[in-house]
């Protein structure tokens, strides 16, 4: 049985760990939530020596179907985690 798309405007974040491994998917309220889920994703990545490698993103349900999320000034979740200091 196919899993139902959720409702517009729905997000979620995924990582894919060793890549070419399959994707683990988060929902998220909001753009500045998946952020900070993907944020710590990374500082737990960076920990785990058994990471080689690592990709995340973050999605939003447009016209029945998942595709990638880009913020009002076209940035994706990529080019917020370039920007991101600490």
């Amino acid at each position: 049985m196919a899993e139902a798309t959720p409702a517009e405007g729905t997000l979620r974040v995924w990582a894919i760990r060793n890549v070419p491994n399959a994707p683990t998917f988060q929902a998220v309220a909001t753009p500045a939530e998946g952020l900070e889920v993907v944020k710590g994703w990374v500082k737990a990545d960076l920990r785990n020596p058994r990471i080689e490698s690592n990709v995340f993103g973050m999605e939003i349900v447009e016209d029945g179907a998942w595709t990638e999320w880009y913020d009002a000034e076209g940035q994706s979740l990529d080019d917020l985690l370039d920007n991101w200091e600490e």
